[in-house]
């Protein structure tokens, strides 16, 4: 039943200020009996005010150390670690920190999928569509750091007759190139390639 708000809050204050006090009150006790003779007795501890550790005296260090852990939220802070930058390590003394070391560029790949669904024309497959390559990308990059940090490594890679070990080895001193990204995809297409369900791409 549609009723105007007005209507609906006239009706609930009459509700509560007349018949539903008067119904409460059809049930309480008389109240005509003389009770000026009745003496009630209140006792002293009521609510068990005498039990509560209000004279026990608090330790200052207590007292300023406390915390109060609402719904678990109170934390204490951690020390800090006594192998914290700001302690000297063994070493340092040692190192410049203020002399800059040569730097060496390593090529970056774009993730796959940020080619928003548009397909790479590649030899041998034509048409080839990239989804998340983030783990290949992280790994080839990890392979291509440990190269330009180590001399022995970028020795290994350079004697292992390896088309991986050949992209990395690229990506050092390089930027990325169209002709990266395509090497890429024959990288990926030994292991991950498929067909797309209407055979009009390749799927990586």
């Amino acid at each position: 039943m549609k009723i105007r708000a007005d209507n609906f809050v006239e009706n609930l204050v009459k509700y509560y200020r007349g018949d539903h006090l008067i119904l409460q009150s059809k049930k309480c006790v008389s109240t005509n009996k003389d009770t000026s003779n009745t003496n009630y007795e209140i006792p002293q501890d009521f609510v068990g005010l005498n039990s509560l550790p209000c004279d026990n005296t608090i330790e200052p260090l207590e007292e300023v150390n406390a915390i109060e852990n609402w719904k678990n939220q109170g934390s204490i802070s951690k020390p800090r670690s006594s192998k914290s930058f700001l302690v000297k390590q063994q070493g340092f003394e040692n190192i410049n920190l203020n002399e800059r070391g040569p730097i060496c560029e390593i090529a970056l790949l774009k993730n796959g999928s940020s080619y928003n669904n548009k397909p790479l024309f590649v030899h041998g497959f034509d048409k080839v569509l990239l989804s998340n390559t983030c783990s290949a990308d992280s790994l080839l990059s990890i392979l291509a750091v440990a190269a330009a940090e180590s001399k022995h490594y970028n020795q290994f890679l350079s004697n292992t007759k390896n088309e991986t070990a050949k992209f990395v080895l690229r990506m050092i001193g390089n930027r990325p190139s169209k002709e990266m990204y395509k090497n890429r995809v024959y990288l990926l297409a030994q292991h991950f390639i498929t067909r797309t369900v209407d055979w009009r791409y390749y799927f990586i």
